[in-house]
Formats: structure tokens, sequence, C-alpha cells
């Protein structure tokens, strides 16, 4: 066998290794994405669940939202935001702040515009932390949109565990979480 036979043959065994070595790295996620972990990865009904959620504008008193450390300028800025609907704006606005201006409230606004933006995986932090920290009104907005948005997301087991006691509970949202538990309860 001459040089050129020898470096083929060579090119061959590399190109083999090539594609065993990307056969080792693909095929393994990909078995698992569509065998035994299916669920997990592509849920059952998710289109069912999502359309269950109430993305509703609450009123909202801005005034109330945030503490005095926002300027009557910036509240009203916040405002314009809101009555224009332009809530990715707003949601980005408040996205910047630090941490450390954000009142409960503006956490709330914070979520309720990620929602209305139709991004509600980045309106779960904000409302958690609106849920934890904000006073009992507030808590009980924060929950209800909180469940709105894990219904989004497909996520029906958290959206259920936020329903459940919503649901239970005198509220303005009772009735509603007690419709989607039940709807919820119908998909399984």
């Amino acid at each position: 066998m001459n040089a050129s036979g020898t470096a083929t043959a060579g090119r061959r065994r590399s190109n083999l290794r090539l594609v065993i070595l990307m056969a080792a790295i693909i095929l393994p996620p990909v078995v698992l994405a569509l065998g035994p972990f299916r669920k997990n990865f592509f849920p059952a009904r998710t289109r069912e669940v999502q359309a269950l959620a109430i993305v509703a504008a609450p009123a909202l008193d801005f005034a109330a939202l945030a503490d005095a450390r926002w300027s009557a300028d910036e509240l009203a800025a916040l405002r314009r935001l809101w009555d224009s609907k332009q809530y990715a704006a707003l949601e980005e606005r408040l996205g910047r702040e630090p941490i450390q201006r954000m009142t409960p409230g503006l956490k709330y606004l914070h979520g309720i515009a990620a929602l209305f933006d139709r991004r509600p995986a980045i309106a779960l932090k904000g409302l958690e932390d609106a849920k934890q920290e904000g006073d009992a009104k507030l808590r009980d907005d924060a929950s209800f949109a909180l469940a709105q948005a894990l219904l989004l997301t497909g996520n029906r087991d958290a959206a259920r565990h936020e329903l459940e006691p919503i649901a239970a509970a005198a509220g303005k949202h009772r009735e509603q979480a007690q419709a989607q538990l039940e709807a919820l309860s119908a998909l399984r």
C-alpha cells in the first residue's frame, strides 16, 4: 500500500471514530427524551392546561404598589406604560431596577407585565416574591396570578398546589380557582 492509501485509511478510521463519538454524545439524550422520560419533556395535554389560564388585567393602585423610594414621576411613567399596554417595556423597566428598590407590589407588577407579555416563566419569580412578601390582599392576587403563570407554563401539579388554598378560602378568586381545579381534574 502506498502513502496515499495509508492516509485515506487513516482518514476513514478518524471519520469513523468521530461518527461513533457524535453518536455516543447525541443518541442517549434523544433516546431518554423520546423514551422512558418522554412525559417529563413533553407533558400530555399541555395546550388544554394552558387554555385554562385566566389572564385579566387587575385594577392597580400604583401609589400603593411602590413606597417612598419611588418618585411621582417614576410612578407616572410606570402607569403610562401599563395604560398604553406596553407590557414588554414595563417588564423590562422593572427588570432593570435594583432589588433593593423593588417592593412586593412592584414585583407583582413585574410579574403581571410579564404575563401579559406572554412570558409566564419570567413572571414566576416576581409573583412568587410578591406572594411571600406582600400584605394579605397582595398575597391573594399574587397567588392567583402565580397559578395562572404555572398553567401557562404547563405545570399542572404546581398550579393545582397554588389553586387549592385559593379555592378553599373565601376570596375574590375562589370561584375561578374552583372551576380551574375541576377542569384540571377532568384532564387527568
